[in-house]
């Protein structure tokens, strides 16, 4: 086992090499270690995102039942979020990031093993809760490390997740489309997750924050609320594209079953290309503008795949919303850490809080509308929040120093 930990991470290195700024083996190691965990995180979601339909089918669940149920699992994000940010900043970091790791994978295999709903019930929402802890650790260690380096590179971590959620996509789109039962697919796919964590659970950073006690946002902190705000349409939009875009794409698009997964792959596809290029295009034109054109992409897109049913036409409308999510939600975290008094892994934690709210909020409110009208109408909200982005994104701006 040390043999292959030890040639895994010298062939990733070489991946890695030239990308930073890194001066440091240990700072390399770092960034490869913390890729891993964004890997990981996007593999088991997306795994678990393609199979909604199924699981819509095999419990004879409505659209309204649908949303419902997948509210459970930000429902869970939502109430541990702010506790997450407060025991990051407090205990070390590599154990929660370790612990939620190997849960996270767990509650896969359960999830895929469900016999009820009310199973389901309880699985997402502690889906949900280890999800927290999951990410509040690996990202507030990503933002951690941008610090250590000249070049930007917090898009590419992110970057590397939608990597692994289009991977997990494709594995999807192969497993389902030769009628591999869900049982076998969690197995698979947490088998691997499982290899990978074990490997590379101990070359975790241990960053730990100052210990700072926790207060409520004062005025000097307003900039948080408009990031958080802008996190809230972004990752409303987002959990959308996640939860509904299969169905959208299948019912709207009128297309088989067994390739309503494309286009939430084309959309995963834009938001991995987004999010490599994110870096560069952040380090040349600034965070502020690189939100506002995000979220012009984002309300065409949503705008294009509303007006056009065709299949061919909507794939275009969720590639332009694929590239306008891609970097919203780096940039936000990227920002937040910058706010005086305020540790990095609570900055963060607070802007996930909002930002989960819009994602919780999403699921029901879509299978309600689509359920009252269609979900061409349901898929507006998604337009008006892509047009708000813009505007909480010139209230930031125009209250930022400097």
């Amino acid at each position: 086992m040390m043999e292959l930990e030890k040639n895994s991470l010298q062939m990733i290195k070489k991946i890695f090499q030239g990308l930073g700024d890194a001066n440091s083996n240990d700072l390399a190691q770092h960034r490869i270690t913390i890729s891993v965990f964004f890997f990981l995180s996007g593999f088991i979601f997306s795994t678990f995102t393609s199979r909604i339909p199924g699981l819509q089918d095999r419990f004879s669940m409505n659209n309204a039942e649908l949303g419902i149920l997948l509210a459970c699992l930000p429902a869970g994000l939502i109430i541990s979020m702010p506790f997450a940010g407060i025991i990051i900043n407090r205990y070390s970091i590599k154990n929660i990031l370790s612990i939620s790791s190997f849960l996270y994978i767990g509650l896969l295999v359960l999830l895929g093993f469900s016999t009820s709903i009310w199973q389901l019930y309880s699985i997402l929402f502690l889906f949900g809760v280890t999800r927290t802890f999951f990410n509040i650790s690996v990202n507030t260690i990503s933002v951690v490390l941008q610090a250590k380096f000249e070049k930007k590179i917090i898009n590419t971590f992110h970057g590397i997740w939608s990597f692994a959620a289009l991977a997990g996509a494709l594995l999807s789109l192969v497993l389902i489309g030769n009628n591999v039962d869900i049982q076998s697919h969690v197995l698979v796919v947490s088998l691997v997750c499982l290899f990978f964590t074990i490997i590379y659970y101990e070359h975790i950073p241990n960053m730990v924050s100052a210990k700072t006690k926790f207060k409520l946002i004062d005025s000097k902190q307003k900039g948080l609320i408009y990031l958080g705000c802008i996190a809230f349409g972004t990752m409303f939009c987002e959990g959308i594209m996640g939860d509904w875009s299969g169905l959208y794409f299948s019912k709207v698009g009128e297309v088989s079953n067994k390739y309503y997964v494309v286009g939430y792959t084309f959309y995963l596809t834009a938001m991995l290309i987004g999010r490599f290029f994110g870096d560069k295009l952040m380090a040349k034109y600034g965070e502020s503008i690189i939100i506002k054109f995000s979220s012009f992409l984002l309300s065409t897109g949503f705008l294009i795949s509303i007006i056009f049913t065709s299949p061919a036409v909507i794939v275009i409308g969720f590639l332009l919303v694929g590239f306008g999510v891609s970097c919203i939600i780096p940039i936000t975290f990227l920002l937040s850490s910058k706010a005086n008094d305020v540790p990095v892994s609570m900055a963060i934690s607070t802007i996930s809080l909002m930002g989960y709210v819009g994602f919780l909020l999403g699921p029901p409110l879509i299978g309600f509308i689509s359920n009252a009208l269609n979900l061409r109408w349901a898929f507006l909200t998604c337009f008006f929040f892509s047009i708000l982005i813009g505007f909480f994104v010139n209230k930031y701006q125009n209250m930022a120093p400097g």
